[in-house]
């Protein structure tokens, strides 16, 4: 067990190196074959001479276990055979066609199959299982790649953009404008895929998804377990975490890949003991803060005070912890500020940010559906409530148990809450509308992943006491945890049921045909105003192949990307207002071009009268796919 920690600990180590020095070279040089080669030698030279100075043991790590028996045999055996029949129900589900959720298309038996998953693996764990970290890691990978099965073509819009980013800076070494965000994840991916010959987009799938379900699940045992609770009540804890519903590691963004960095410097931070492992703690907040500055941030304050108070400084406690506090409360907010003078959008006494901070504590006992949808949204509704209330009994007990370094996170977490409402203060105007809350839904999401370990205590403490009762009364406990375990899978994804509408479809097949038919049938420069999924579909398909020039010096891409453009804008008057002449015109006159395109998809919500209004005004008009989507050719 011992010596696969330190396997693990080195090479996340190595990666971490690579992501932040690869963004650092990029961002000052490029990512050529020389920028390429100069960040592997760094990383490896640094990374050598770390193992060399500080050769530490790391902290020792243990399993509880006992020789394999016929019953443990058969629960692995159900366990595979169970896991075979989910990925099997996934592909048989996986669709080229436009969804909201993966659930519109995967059969219900998947749920009881993940239900009976949780009691194996539960049935496992009171048997002392051996590499009963194993099974959980293949059991969160599963979990991860849902939507890797389900949506062949890709799945989300940020997906797209940044694998077409980093397809261009594979091939040419660099794109301008370079901001330091988002570079540590393409520094990696690029990197790994040159040195590799791993196909880029393989690699960006599956990043976030494969570290999650390697590193979360065992820095989740090792903090618990070094904080002196049982193989069992760690095990047990670390498996019903990994269902999470956090909408984070199952899709591959910088965003994401921060979050997972912030998650596993905050862990091996608190597990620390030696040098190496604090080393490893801050090159982890390192490669967050060139991934994403929103998680980046609070990972990067957790190193540095953590150090701060090892140090001989850690002495002046009650001032580490007010300049703790105070750079919580106002970094991010700064940042945002910064970032809207950068779009001189700044606007300051107004909430226009799309997201009222009272929404996130909204309550309900749902009962108009079946038993089961009630039974999701009864949790699902009253979540924000379950966090708080458990986040209170959580904290109080970490205090009275004086438990090593979460009094740093506590700080943390109250900073936070802090610059969230700063934050909502601001109008971020230079994003459209129903973008505008996603900055302070990634700051609401920093609480809950800098609470993680201190709701991990909360947790395997009531396992503790779980495992102490009857088995006959430990059985009912299983099978609630089990429920919830399937619960919380549910409503980890987009949703479309009679309760919640997630409203963003995905990209089809029959956006890609629309964008190929465009392009074959337009003899001169054109613009399209469309939709996320159409948009993406000729990034997928061209990259970033095309852009004009507007009459003020600015850069437009032909299709609306990225969303807060103005094209988009274009767009939003065409299928919010009219789909008028007037409007394509001034598109048209935007991008100087003097032909455009407007493309209508049948799922948008006023279909019928746009078609009829579209038809009036265009100069002609197809239809793609029996009328799925309409293009709209509109000409000087």
């Amino acid at each position: 067990m011992n010596k696969i920690i330190k396997i693990l600990d080195k090479t996340l180590l190595f990666l971490a190196l690579l992501s932040f020095i690869g963004a650092i070279i990029y961002k000052l040089y490029s990512l050529n074959f020389l920028g390429v080669f100069i960040s592997l030698l760094l990383s490896i030279s640094i990374y050598f001479i770390i193992q060399k100075k500080y050769q530490e043991t790391n902290t020792r790590c243990q399993i509880d276990s006992s020789p394999y028996s016929h019953k443990k045999l058969l629960l692995i055996f159900l366990f595979l055979v169970n896991n075979f029949l989910v990925i099997y129900k996934l592909l048989e589900a996986s669709t080229t066609s436009s969804l909201i959720s993966p659930w519109e298309v995967v059969s219900n038996k998947i749920f009881i199959l993940l239900f009976i998953n949780f009691l194996i693996l539960s049935g496992l764990v009171y048997l002392k299982c051996k590499f009963i970290i194993f099974w959980i890691s293949i059991q969160s990978l599963v979990i991860n790649i849902i939507v890797i099965i389900i949506y062949k073509l890709g799945f989300g819009f940020d997906f797209f953009i940044h694998e077409a980013t980093m397809e261009l800076i594979s091939e040419k070494g660099f794109v301008n404008p370079k901001p330091l965000y988002y570079l540590g994840q393409y520094s990696l991916v690029i990197i790994l895929n040159k040195v590799s010959f791993i196909p880029l987009h393989l690699i960006h799938l599956l990043l976030v998804p494969l570290l999650a379900s390697i590193y979360i699940p065992i820095y989740c045992y090792r903090f618990l377990y070094v904080n002196g609770f049982s193989s069992r009540s760690s095990i047990l804890t670390t498996t019903f975490f990994m269902s999470l519903p956090l909408g984070i590691f199952y899709l591959t963004t910088p965003q994401n890949f921060a979050f997972l960095l912030l998650l596993l410097s905050i862990l091996i931070g608190l597990i620390a003991r030696n040098k190496s492992q604090y080393i490893l703690n801050i090159s982890l907040s390192l490669a967050a803060i060139v991934s994403q500055a929103i998680a980046g941030i609070p990972a990067l304050l957790f190193s540095i005070f953590l150090i701060i108070k090892k140090s001989h400084f850690g002495k002046y406690k009650k001032t580490i912890n007010s300049i703790l506090f105070i750079s919580a409360s106002t970094l991010i907010p700064i940042a945002f500020i910064i970032a809207s003078k950068k779009n001189n959008s700044l606007t300051q006494g107004q909430n226009e940010n799309g997201l009222n901070l009272l929404d996130f504590f909204n309550f309900g006992i749902p009962n108009s559906e079946n038993i089961f949808l009630n039974t999701i949204y009864l949790f699902e509704k009253n979540l924000s409530l379950f966090f708080v209330l458990s986040l209170i009994v959580a904290i109080y007990w970490t205090i009275k148990k004086k438990v090593q370094n979460t009094k740093l996170l506590i700080i943390l977490i109250g900073g936070l809450i802090i610059s969230l409402v700063l934050s909502s203060k601001l109008s971020f105007s230079f994003l459209i509308d129903y973008e505008r809350g996603d900055f302070l839904l990634r700051i609401i999401k920093d609480i809950v992943i800098i609470s993680y370990p201190i709701m991990l205590l909360l947790f395997a403490t009531i396992f503790k006491n779980i495992f102490k009762l009857k088995i006959t009364q430990q059985i009912f406990f299983y099978i609630f945890f089990s429920t919830l375990f399937v619960i919380f899978i549910y409503i980890n994804y987009p949703r479309f049921d009679n309760y919640h509408n997630s409203h963003g479809y995905s990209m089809s097949n029959i956006d890609l045909q629309t964008v190929e038919w465009i392009e074959n049938n337009s003899k001169e420069n054109y613009i399209v105003l469309a939709n996320q999924q159409t948009s993406v579909a000729a990034l997928k398909k061209f990259g970033f192949n095309n852009y004009y020039t507007s009459s003020n010096g600015e850069e437009i891409f032909y299709y609306p990307i990225p969303t807060g453009a103005k094209l988009y804008k274009y767009y939003l008057q065409m299928v919010n207002e009219k789909p008028s002449r007037e409007t394509m015109l001034e598109a048209m006159d935007l991008a100087q071009v003097n032909t455009a395109y407007f493309c209508l998809s049948k799922f948008w919500w006023a279909f019928p009268k746009l078609l009829e209004e579209a038809k009036l005004e265009a100069d002609s008009w197809e239809a793609m796919s029996d009328g799925d989507i309409y293009i709209f050719k509109f000409t000087r």
